[in-house]
């Protein structure tokens, strides 16, 4: 039989299309083993922002001179300064668009305080009021905090805070306890705070 001759470049071709061919057939069949890569899983969610209102927690007002029950500073009363307390509040729900805050005395049920106009995200400094809120007039005609006297029989001063989900319109003609009752319409829900007034020593009679 007779053999070819192949010369030795004719053996390098085929042996490089040979070689060829077996990395093809490799190829393929790493291709189809059944195996596939998954795609990277997806990135975490992140955290959700939440309000100033935790679901079910109850709306608060506090000062941060006084605790319930507690005594009513005497910068606040007729013999120290007669200056508005400080309050601020918590857990306001997040469909409320405005604030009210009143003070009456418990003793005569005279209204001392009307301040309406509130931002949910601020709060009452001690002697001012925040930008945007208005003090109507209270039982006394006065437009402002009508500070009591800490001397004579003890009694206790009620703030009540009440929010609103609408703003709220008092007409100008509405004061005192009037105005009270308009604003506790409107309200969706409400938080008191009530402080104690007691005589202070050396001060003398009430007045």
């Amino acid at each position: 039989m007779a053999r070819s001759h192949c010369s030795p470049p004719y053996r390098r071709v085929v042996a490089t299309l040979v070689a060829l061919g077996s990395f093809g057939l490799l190829a393929v069949g790493c291709a189809s083993d059944g195996r596939s890569l998954n795609p990277p899983p997806p990135a975490p969610a992140p955290p959700a922002v939440g309000g100033t209102t935790a679901p079910g927690a109850p709306m608060r007002l506090t000062s941060p001179d006084f605790t319930e029950g507690g005594a009513l500073p005497v910068t606040a009363t007729q013999d120290g300064g007669g200056l508005s307390p400080a309050l601020s509040w918590s857990s306001v729900p997040a469909d409320v668009v405005e604030l009210a805050v009143t003070a009456t005395r418990s003793d005569t049920g005279a209204v001392l305080w009307v301040v309406v106009g509130l931002d949910p995200r601020s709060r009452i400094a001690l002697g001012t009021l925040p930008g945007g809120s208005v003090a109507l007039r209270n039982d006394l005609g006065v437009a402002g905090w009508s500070a009591p006297s800490a001397t004579g029989a003890p009694y206790s001063v009620r703030f009540t805070l009440f929010a609103s989900t609408r703003k709220l319109v008092i007409a100008s003609s509405l004061t005192g306890q009037s105005a009270v009752n308009a604003i506790a319409q409107s309200a969706s829900t409400q938080a008191t705070l009530t402080a104690t007034v007691s005589p202070q020593p050396g001060l003398g009679t009430n007045r």
